[in-house]
């Protein structure tokens, strides 16, 4: 028989615990694919004390393939739900956009340089502000 404390040690899987760590380094199954159509292309899923949306990805310039993807529920810019409208394609397009800003030798929005201050970069400049 296990100890409270060992139970506890493996049974929590939250952010941050021991057991969610190592469970968080392999495939977990959240949805089945037949459940995101055209017409109802993204769901709500919590797993392991995590808000995430799965979603079917629109075919680009006519393709035939289906993607699928999942991300967390909420914006990490402005905690927004992306559930909601065309949250998750605009979240596609601003991470795009912050990939090609770091490959040009720019520096990612929210990039905290000065942890005891902190100072973050802007949106829309690369000069940091307090935030």
């Amino acid at each position: 028989m296990l100890s409270p404390e060992a139970n506890e040690l493996l049974t929590r899987v939250g952010p941050g615990t021991p057991a969610g760590q190592l469970l968080r380094r392999y495939w977990q199954p959240v949805c089945l694919a037949r459940e995101l159509t055209e017409t109802n292309p993204k769901k709500r899923v919590q797993i392991m004390g995590e808000e995430l949306v799965v979603f079917r990805l629109r075919s680009e310039s006519g393709r035939k393939e289906v993607r699928y993807g999942c991300v967390a529920e909420h914006c990490p810019h402005r905690g927004t739900s992306l559930y909601y409208g065309d949250g998750i394609t605009m979240y596609r397009k601003l991470l795009r956009e912050q990939i090609e800003f770091v490959q040009r030798g720019g520096e990612p929005m929210a990039l905290v340089h000065e942890t005891g201050k902190n100072r973050i970069i802007s949106f829309d400049s690369t000069k940091p502000v307090l935030e």
